[in-house]
């Protein structure tokens, strides 16, 4: 099978404080800026091994249900971290994973401040792709709460 490229040209032009121009049509400069990255930095995920077994032998909070478990120990850093483990024995299409994923990195980055100074494993349950994203997100929020809630108990 032989693939063929096209290359499209668009030539930008600047009519002055009113925007930019492409093809006729007049754009605000505001398209220009590069928008700030959402991505979660690597400081912020566990990436180690070493991380993911010191939670899974020493963690000491613990919250289930909605098709998540999440185990949590305090670390010594001012900042939250996460880890994700997802079978595909439990999610087998790597698209359901990957929207799984995505909606733990995107509650885990708007709840961060609820879980400071905490290491966080999120283990994926067989069945949870069948749930809809707001299901998926409440669920993920209840865990934060409680999680919050329990470190603040014991202190």
């Amino acid at each position: 099978m032989r693939r063929s490229w096209v290359y499209l040209t668009i030539f930008i032009e600047k009519p002055g404080q009113n925007g930019f121009s492409v093809a006729g049509l007049l754009f605000p400069d505001s398209l220009l800026v590069a928008s700030e990255s959402k991505r979660l930095p690597r400081t912020i995920k566990l990436t180690q091994v070493s991380e993911f077994q010191r939670v899974f032998k020493q963690g000491c909070y613990k919250s289930q249900g909605s098709g998540f478990v999440v185990l949590a120990i305090k670390n010594s850093l001012g900042y939250g971290r996460l880890g994700i483990t997802l079978a595909k024995k439990n999610v087998a299409s790597s698209v359901a994973r990957n929207r799984i994923k995505r909606l733990i990195r995107e509650s885990f980055r708007h709840h961060k401040n609820n879980v400071r100074g905490m290491d966080i494993v999120v283990i994926v349950r067989r069945g949870t792709n069948r749930h809809d994203n707001q299901h998926i997100i409440a669920a993920l929020e209840k865990h934060w709460d409680r999680l919050a809630s329990l470190a603040a108990n014991v202190g």
